[in-house]
């Protein structure tokens, strides 16, 4: 019966002492209990799942590794219920454990601070691939580890989309779906971008390359994520204000880029996707300004922070659902 199934309740801790991880490590690695839990919230749903797995439903078993804050956030929306064909399985990826999972979600951002910041992060990283090697046949991995960098670092996602834009596959489709939608078919086009090194230049040199720059300019770190730096910028107007944003302690300690600022009715839309579906978060933004707008040369601003040209107010955030055309990126 039900009640005599065994159902481990794990708690999601920051910090383990290296004693209770060998202790961990030696009560979990081959044990396989009937289900595993987080939070008492989960419970109840576990309780129907091993009930109706003994009444012979199969289900899907989906590990998740997620940070503290955001694991809290996802179960005060009713999110890791097990049900509906899905049974949910904590896996810490502190430790090597083995459990019996079909698909592993996760956090990029979560695993890439955690691994910038303490030494379990290394151990999260170094599971998380060797699951991978060892069972990326066998498991859906949500992402793969292979391709986590690129939505980290603006770089490499910039290089990875703009070969996505310029693939025979999304060419071949992209006019066929303005026919089918009735849309006027319109350029697509990435921002030019300037890479600078403070690593390999000195800063007179990183001043001397930028005045090559001639538009108004957003300057970032490559990190888009996992670090403070990534969402520290500065917006500059002509180039009086790139030499001074440039000079800015937190653009000289890894690399950063220089970036068009085009013409986008002052909105920003994050899209998400999985398979053929997709959905699309948008907000506002800020127009490309001029001097007299801005009011000076360059402007610094932090993005998890709302801003405006005037009050540092911003931002209205909004919902949309729209088609696409599918395309499938190797990366």
């Amino acid at each position: 019966s039900v009640t005599e199934s065994t159902i481990f309740i794990y708690t999601i801790s920051d910090q383990i002492s290296m004693e209770k991880k060998f202790y961990y490590e030696k009560q979990r690695r081959d044990y396989q209990p009937k289900g595993e839990i987080s939070t008492v919230y989960q419970l109840e749903s576990m309780l129907n799942t091993i009930e109706e797995e003994q009444a012979g439903q199969t289900f899907t078993q989906v590990g998740y590794y997620f940070a503290r804050k955001k694991f809290d956030k996802i179960i005060r929306t009713g999110g890791f219920r097990s049900g509906f064909g899905i049974k949910y399985t904590p896996l810490d990826l502190r430790f090597n454990l083995n459990r019996n999972i079909q698909v592993l979600l996760h956090k990029v951002t979560d695993i890439f601070k955690e691994t910038d910041d303490t030494l379990e992060g290394q151990y999260v990283l170094q599971n998380l691939y060797n699951l991978y090697e060892l069972k990326k046949n066998e498991i859906l991995f949500i992402n793969q580890p292979e391709n986590m960098d690129i939505p980290r670092n603006r770089i490499k996602f910039t290089q990875t989309f703009s070969q996505g834009l310029d693939s025979k596959e999304f060419n071949d489709k992209l006019p066929k779906y303005f026919q089918e939608k009735g849309i006027k078919p319109f350029r697509i086009r990435m921002p030019d971008i300037m890479i600078c090194d403070p690593h390999q230049h000195t800063l007179e040199e990183l001043k001397e390359q930028v005045k090559r720059f001639g538009k108004v300019a957003i300057v970032k770190s490559q990190v888009m994520a996992s670090k403070v730096e990534s969402h520290l910028m500065a917006i500059a107007v002509n180039e009086e204000g790139l030499q001074k944003a440039i000079e800015a302690q937190h653009f000289r300690d890894d690399v950063f880029i220089v970036q068009e600022m085009i013409d986008h009715d002052a909105r920003v839309f994050k899209t998400y996707i999985m398979g053929k579906k997709c959905y699309v978060k948008g907000r506002e933004s800020l127009p490309i300004p001029s001097r007299e707008i801005l009011g000076c040369d360059v402007k610094f601003f932090d993005t998890q922070v709302p801003v405006s040209y005037t009050h540092l107010t911003l931002p209205t955030i909004y919902s949309v659902q729209i088609s696409v055309v599918a395309v499938s990126f190797k990366k």
